[in-house]
């Protein structure tokens, strides 16, 4: 317990002495954890008054009332400069959330933060009378003062009124609180403008802010160009804005820990949100690389990824150009709306124009066909109508000869307001919480729509029908089956199930005998004397079995060749394998082959070397359908590496069938397939996520599409810097020579293999003995086997850094070189995996072992039950029957004393 607490009384530079008696060791490291906060307040401000300051070179700083957040002078990352900036107090991981003289940084640590002599707060630097950075405002009498309030908001205060703070001015963060928007009255604009990187606060070229023009609108802006919008706010959320979970958006009130106010008045334009918990830490950054991130502070201690804008490829802003609108999950992504077509129709990049032009709007029988779940076009070309209904603004449309669309604001509040377009519609999506979009079209398009409309009603009608009638059929069937079933296996006694023992059989291809044997007499020969007798087969007799060894009945490849599956003459299923004439040999050491996609001869995406079925690391088209990969249905693939050559081909299983592999302009490789539809489909993209980009992570990383922070340091390393969101691992403990005393591998299951360039494979060795050869070597990082199906056949083993790493379904195992420390924490990870899935298994079994015993105990005592009944029916009959022959034969001797006795009773 703390036995006493002795202040000195003198100055502040001075530390309290804390005397601990009988303290156990949780309370200790509380009272010490309160002892370093108290000692750090003494060197923090609460205000900044025209007599105190804030000076670099002693380390004191200006800390909000409920320690949330501390201003000070800072240095990002690797960079020596001195900035004066506003962070997070309470979390481990600083993140910088505004900075002062971000345009001008301090070189050395003589910066003072302090009130100059005009009243402004102001950046001096190296004893100069002029600021490096002030707030520059009219300040009342020059008398003013300095408060970091508990929302993070720097205020300047003179004469009890805010006469600047920095909400107004936000650099790349926008805190819970803060406005986001413009004031019509002032001209004040709040905008993000990111850093130019992790180590520069400088304004990069990426900003974000709502447009002053129009109908308000968000814009990420990339050297002020417009490179994603948002779309109006209809309500609930900016529309266009794309889901996180259920509805959960960069500034939607429906995420679970944020309230959103969305303000729009004559004064003023703004959007701010709050957290619903006050221990919640949730920020909105405008990164270097041009995402716009909302990031919370997990339990974890570190920041997670809620959401990132822009998420896809149709968020860019005129991905489509104009009149056309783009879908994410079609394949190509853009196409002209109802009424308009390609300019040029070999011209992937759109240019819609319309198809039949008329003078005014769209001629005779006009109207308008509704687009489903669609992002709005950019507002700044249309007007909202105030208070009217759709049919009214229809009306009000259909008026002007330019008007093109027009839709609902509001989604809860369909008489509200509307929205008319006139002119181009531009950036458009389609997405699955879009709203209801009219589109103005002629009279063909329209009968065209109604057309289609009504096929899709009698589709959506019989489909209605089939899945009601179809299950019922199922179920009828199924209950009559069943009924035939139980009904003979009631009648019949349980039969013995035949055995069945199939026999892999050994064929030499150069060795002939003329000793053919029928091999169902070779399986009753061997059935009777209990041994297996080998069999011989003439070259002709299994070429015939196996259709001359076509590649339609390849089963797999073994270690020395391919397995093909064949029928002899009498019908018997066989197996054969051929040897191949290059059975043991391997790839060339030192260049595994990989394919490459190039972006201005810097790689972009690499597919990883050749592992018997496809190339490692391609994504899959459902089972295994992959680019290069033999298990898709229209094409058999050809795959070569030897002393002379590498390449890979592949030939159509039918003729009439057209495909082809293209690498389109936007870097982007395709396998396309001609459709009967008359039209080219998609079957497989490269780059298909952001995980497949080359080195997304960096070196020592792994990159996995299913986990919000989608970059991870291996095991055994760690990032170099925390704050950056781009990996730069290290290794957590270093040693001369690998990995040091007792380490080993641990298994990392279904990973793309790193890059094969630094890498050596090993013909003909086994994983046992690839890991042995791995630890004689200092550099040697990790291994793995090279083929999926042929674990004896090679092994390739890393050396140096591991690159471009990532997960997948259909992935290999990989086998990373650690030390002893991460190799205990495995080897205890796997434990309470394996005690994890015990629990799992006991909590699974247990309940259907109880229900199956009650079940059997129900049923023994129904048929005990059944059968006592059973024995008392069989008694009482025995006992009717014994009745009855008395009374015949007292009949047959007496029947008048008989009479007599039945009257008497």
């Amino acid at each position: 317990m703390l036995k006493e607490v002795v202040k000195d009384t003198g100055t502040s530079e001075k530390v309290q002495t804390l005397i601990f008696m009988g303290c156990n060791r949780a309370r200790c490291i509380w009272v010490l954890f309160l002892t370093f906060d108290l000692f750090g307040s003494l060197h923090a401000l609460e205000t900044i008054t025209g007599t105190q300051f804030i000076a670099d070179d002693e380390n004191r700083s200006l800390v909000s009332s409920d320690g949330n957040f501390k201003l000070g002078f800072f240095s990002p990352a690797k960079s020596q400069a001195h900035y004066v900036g506003i962070w997070f107090n309470k979390i481990s991981e600083q993140k910088v959330v505004w900075v002062a003289n971000r345009e001008t940084p301090i070189r050395n640590s003589s910066g003072i933060f302090k009130i100059g002599g005009d009243g402004n707060l102001a950046v001096f630097c190296c004893n100069q009378s002029s600021p490096l950075w002030s707030t520059n405002v009219s300040v009342p009498a020059q008398t003013s003062a300095a408060k970091l309030l508990d929302s993070g908001n720097l205020v300047l205060v003179a004469k009890e009124t805010i006469i600047w703070q920095s909400f107004d001015y936000p650099t790349d963060t926008l805190l819970a609180g803060m406005k986001f928007g413009y004031n019509r009255k002032t001209g004040l604009n709040r905008i993000l403008t990111s850093w130019k990187s992790i180590d520069d606060p400088t304004p990069g070229e990426f900003s974000s802010g709502f447009d002053p023009h129009g109908i308000p609108q968000i814009f990420l802006y990339k050297n002020l160009v417009p490179h994603w919008r948002s779309g109006i706010w209809n309500g609930r959320i900016l529309n266009g804005m794309l889901d996180v979970g259920s509805r959960k958006d960069d500034f939607s009130d429906q995420i679970d820990f944020v309230n959103v106010t969305f303000v729009s008045k004559d004064n003023e334009i703004y959007i701010k949100f709050a957290p619903k918990k006050v221990d919640v830490f949730s920020i909105v950054v405008m990164e270097s690389m041009g995402f716009l991130n909302r990031l919370i502070w997990h339990e974890s201690q570190r920041w997670v990824k809620v959401q990132v804008t822009p998420e896809d490829m149709c968020d860019e802003y005129m991905r489509c150009g104009a009149n056309a609108i783009c879908n994410e999950d079609a394949f190509p992504h853009c196409a002209c709306l109802p009424g308009f077509e390609r300019l040029y129709p070999q011209d992937w990049y759109l240019k819609c124009q319309e198809t039949r032009k008329e003078g005014c709007g769209k001629g005779d029988g006009e109207g308008f066909v509704r687009l489903e779940g669609v992002k709005f076009p950019d507002a700044r070309y249309s007007t909202l109508y105030s208070n009217m209904s759709l049919e009214e603004c229809e009306r009000e449309c259909l008026k002007s000869c330019n008007c093109t669309g027009y839709a609902n604001v509001y989604v809860d509040e369909m008489g509200r307001d509307c929205i008319a377009w006139y002119g181009k519609l531009q950036d458009m999506r389609h997405f699955k919480s879009g709203q209801d979009f009219y589109l103005r079209v002629d009279a063909v398009e329209l009968a065209a729509n109604a057309q289609k409309n009504t096929k899709v009603h009698v589709l959506t009608t019989k489909s209605t029908l089939v899945f009601i009638i179809v299950p019922l059929v199922e179920t009828l069937l199924s209950a009559l089956c069943f009924s035939y079933f139980w009904r003979r296996n009631a009648k019949r006694n349980k039969g013995k199930k035949k055995q069945q023992r199939r026999q892999m059989l050994l064929f030499d291809s150069e060795r002939s005998l003329s000793n053919y044997r029928d091999s169902s007499n070779a399986n009753s020969s061997a059935s009777e004397s209990g041994d297996i007798e080998i069999t011989f087969f003439e070259l002709n007799t299994v070429i015939a079995a196996t259709e001359n060894f076509s590649s339609a009945n390849k089963l797999g490849r073994g270690g020395f060749g391919p397995v093909f599956k064949g029928q002899l003459a009498n019908g018997q299923e066989i197996a054969v394998k051929r040897l191949s004439n290059n059975s043991g040999q391997g790839f060339d050491p030192h260049s595994i082959p990989q394919f490459f996609l190039y972006k201005n001869s810097v790689p972009h995406w690499r597919s990883g070397p050749w592992n018997g079925h496809i190339l490692n690391g391609l994504p899959e088209v459902g089972g295994h359908k992959d680019y290069f990969s033999d298990q898709i249905d229209l094409i058999n693939i050809t795959f070569v590496s030897n002393d002379n050559e590498i390449y890979l081909k592949y030939s159509p299983k039918k003729g009439a069938v057209f495909s082809i592999v293209v690498l389109e302009t936007m870097g982007l490789l395709k396998r396309l397939i001609w459709h009967e539809s008359q039209r080219w489909v998609k079957v497989q993209v490269v780059l298909q996520d952001l995980c497949d980009e080359y080195m997304r992570c960096g070196a020592n990383a792994i990159c996995s599409e299913d986990t919000l922070a989608h970059c991870a340091c291996l095991p055994g390393f760690d990032r170099l810097y925390p704050q950056d969101w781009y990996l730069k691992c290290q290794e957590t403990r270093k040693e001369a020579c690998g990995k040091g005393d007792g380490e080993g591998f641990v298994r990392l299951e279904g990973v793309k293999f790193p890059d094969a360039r630094n890498s050596t494979l090993y013909s003909n060795m086994t994983l046992e003995e690839c890991g042995r050869e791995s630890l004689k070597s200092c550099n040697c990082t990790g291994y793995a086997n090279v083929y999926v199906d042929e674990l004896g056949r090679g092994c390739i083993a890393w050396y140096g850094e591991l690159r471009d790493m990532r997960r997948y379904k259909s992935g290999q195992d990989f086998y990373l070189r650690v030390d002893a420390v991460e190799l205990a924490a495995d080897a205890q990870k796997n434990a309470s995996t394996r005690s994890s899935n015990k629990k799992y298994a006991c909590i699974l079994i247990v309940p259907i072992v109880v229900e199956t015993l009650l079940a059997s105990l129900c049923f023994y005592y129904m048929w005990r039950r059944n059968a006592k009944r059973k024995g008392q029916k069989q008694k009482q009959k025995q006992q009717l029957h014994q009745n009855k022959l008395v009374l015949d034969s007292a009949r047959s001797l007496s029947p008048i004393a008989v009479v007599k006795v039945g009257v008497q009773n």
